[in-house]
């Protein structure tokens, strides 16, 4: 919703440039994250640790264990891509989102609380429900702040604070 809600204020106050640096970063920040990740495959946290199947995750990613160690044996050449429900990896997307949507809203008073408390609380379930560890989440507001970074070095900075 944070995305939507974001593009629904800018859109509704004219503010066009801060909707496409928004979606700039957000893209941008999505081929650096997917970049690393290709370097950087693993089995998440929750897969290592957890035995057992999970009764509120129907479709866990508990498949894991079973596909890394076959990509990196090459014993597996084909990813059906349509099957795959998430590689836990670096950096956490789902992070780099959380700090982006954060970023855009800072300067949106009536904004700024309710979405740093949105984002705050995937932040915090990041962990336990994105199955991530605390590097991948460290790399992923890595990632955000670089696109954020590019964004102003590229000339799209903010004049219509």
């Amino acid at each position: 919703m944070t995305p939507a809600i974001l593009l629904w204020y800018f859109a509704s106050n004219g503010q066009d440039r801060r909707a496409y640096r928004f979606l700039s970063a957000f893209g941008l920040a999505a081929v650096i994250t997917l970049a690393l990740f290709s370097l950087m495959p693993a089995v998440g946290p929750f897969s290592h640790l957890w035995r057992g199947a999970i009764p509120y995750m129907p479709d866990s990613e508990l498949w894991q264990p079973g596909l890394i160690p076959a990509l990196r044996a090459h014993s597996l050449t084909v990813v059906d891509l349509s099957e795959l429900r998430g590689i836990v990896s670096a950096p956490s997307f789902h992070t780099a989102a959380a700090v982006l949507y954060i970023a855009a809203a800072w300067r949106i008073p009536s904004l700024r609380w309710p979405i740093l408390a949105l984002n705050t609380a995937m932040l915090l379930s990041t962990p336990v429900e994105g199955t991530h560890y605390l590097v991948d989440m460290i790399l992923g507001a890595l990632a955000a702040l670089a696109a954020i970074l590019l964004m102003r070095v590229g000339g799209w900075t903010s004049a219509e604070r």
